[in-house]
Formats: C-alpha cells, structure tokens, sequence
C-alpha cells in the first residue's frame, strides 16, 4: 500500500476504542471500527515512514489539521526517528459493518488551495 494510503487510514482511526467493533462517527453510522495493531498492516515493515511523516506534516499546515492534532503537529516537526513516531501516536483500525463485511469503498476529497490576486502581479 502506498504512504498516503496508511496515513489517511491512520490519521482517520487514530481514536481509542475497545476491540468489539462500535461506531465511532455519527455520521458514518453504517461504519464500525475495531482496534487493530501496525504489525497486522499490509507491507508496513517496507513502508517509507518518512514520506508518511512528510505527508502528515504536510496536511498540519492546514486550520482544520491543527485543530484536531495540535500538540501533535508541533511534534512531527522535530521527529528524528519517523516509524517510532507514528507507531507511538496513531492507532491502525479495521474498518467493518456491522455484518464484519470488511469489502466496501472507501472514499477522500481532494479540497486545492489556490493563492489569488485581484491585481496582477
């Protein structure tokens, strides 16, 4: 799987929960979650943890990423050991229903950011 796959997977489901499936997001309330472990990941001993670390800083420029994570984001900054750092702030989910049909589509958004002028410059 690619870095930004793991990332957005963990940057999602990175909230605590018991190991029984639940819902977690009223607004997903199809979608259940159940604790899982990074060793459980597909080829995540191969992943290219910087990149995932670049990514997630990456996305902590933005208002709606420092709100959620915070502390965390000022963290990221002065990381030197990348794999040590996510395995120690995020925790993996498996996504499910409530049938445990782990099948389905997962979907993101892409919003651009676009810097515009009035005047030429």
């Amino acid at each position: 799987m690619k870095a930004s796959t793991y990332f957005l997977i963990i940057t999602l489901l990175f909230f605590g929960c018991s190991p029984k499936s639940e819902v977690l997001f009223d607004s997903l309330p199809n979608t259940y979650l159940i604790k899982s472990d990074f060793q459980s990941l597909p080829d995540f001993t191969n992943e290219k943890y910087s990149e995932v670390l670049q990514s997630f800083k990456n996305n902590c420029r933005s208002s709606k990423a420092k709100k959620i994570f915070g502390e965390l984001c000022s963290q990221a900054k002065k990381v030197t050991n990348p794999k040590l750092f996510l395995t120690q702030s995020f925790v993996p989910y498996i996504i499910t229903t409530k049938e445990d049909k782990q099948e389905g589509l997962l979907t993101g958004y892409y919003e651009p950011e676009l810097r515009a002028s009035l005047q030429a410059t």
